[in-house]
């Protein structure tokens, strides 16, 4: 058994175990299947690691019961085994998360305060309505493509 038939199995598990269960969130549950559905295509060194560490997680959960982890577990388990694998996947897919939409946010913000300062006049935020309605497009982009993923997500 290689390691994307390994992964399809412990997926198909998951997938049955939390298919109806109210914290799916707080097994980041859409995220694994993203990240896992787009590991699967690649063959590189970096990748096979990053399979076997989302084995690991998968594998973990099972030996566990599936029992709902805290919120400080949830986090580290996405720190520790997802979010290599998103970074990763940030890089060859081009996927996006929720942070996105706050750093467009910002930037917006920046730019129209400096465009008030500059001008002395009322001016209207038409930057940051503009970067936040791109970013949301693009993630609701990204999620139909499932090139999303995202802590309690």
């Amino acid at each position: 058994m290689d390691l994307n038939d390994k992964l399809d199995y412990l997926i198909t598990n998951f997938e049955n175990k939390l298919k109806y269960s109210k914290d799916k969130k707080k097994y980041h549950f859409q995220s694994v299947l993203n990240i896992s559905e787009s590991l699967k295509k690649y063959n590189d060194q970096k990748a096979i690691e990053l399979k076997k560490s989302m084995i690991l997680y998968l594998e973990t959960l099972q030996e566990n019961g599936y029992a709902k982890p805290s919120e400080i577990d949830s986090h580290n388990n996405f720190t520790e085994y997802l979010f290599p694998s998103f970074l990763y996947l940030v890089n060859n897919e081009q996927y996006r998360s929720k942070s996105i939409v706050k750093t467009f946010t910002i930037v917006g913000f920046i730019i129209d305060i400096i465009l008030f300062l500059v001008f002395n006049s009322y001016y209207y935020p038409i930057f940051t309505f503009l970067l936040v309605i791109i970013s949301y497009y693009r993630n609701t982009v990204a999620k139909k493509e499932g090139r999303f993923a995202s802590m309690y997500w």
